[in-house]
């Protein structure tokens, strides 16, 4: 190998030693908090992950809210308003961000989401309808959505 060739692989080489002589002080000095045993398994993530509390919802859906609910399941089927009747009115933990309601082309984030849920009966139909924490409400095509992951406790007579 001629000078030149040797003066370059030792520049190429020198601040790759000072990396591994640094990585090594550093693993050196960290002690018993190096890591696991060989052979031991390694667990970056914990096997089970701390339980979420989602935030609360009022126990009671508002009024204005049932009515307009009300109003919407009137026009959907096509009868007075005052035939409306509602039959399940009450908070619950959702167990998606889709409120428990998403289509198949539909992603949702698979978190514990705070809600109602209100069933209606309009001209003969059971419409349910379900909101999030914020008084957002949709209508649950039948057939399409699953329970709620938390009752939220005694239902609401209206």
């Amino acid at each position: 190998m001629s000078h030149r060739s040797a003066d370059f692989l030792q520049r190429l080489l020198r601040p790759l030693a000072l990396l591994i002589a640094s990585t090594l002080a550093t693993s050196a000095c960290a002690g018993d908090q190096a890591g696991p045993a060989p052979g031991e398994p390694v667990q970056a993530i914990p096997a089970q992950p701390p339980a979420a509390t989602p935030p609360a919802v009022a126990a009671v859906i508002p009024d204005a809210a049932i009515e307009r609910l009300r109003g919407e399941a009137a026009r959907a089927a096509g009868v007075p308003l005052d035939s409306v009747r509602v039959l399940e009115s009450e908070a619950v933990t959702w167990p998606d961000s889709g409120l428990g309601c998403s289509g198949p082309d539909e992603s949702t984030l698979q978190v514990l989401t705070p809600g109602y849920r209100v069933v209606l009966e309009a001209g003969g139909r059971r419409l349910e309808y379900r909101g999030d924490s914020r008084g957002h409400f949709s209508l649950c095509p039948e057939g399409r959505g699953g329970p709620p992951a938390e009752w939220g406790g005694a239902a609401v007579d209206r």
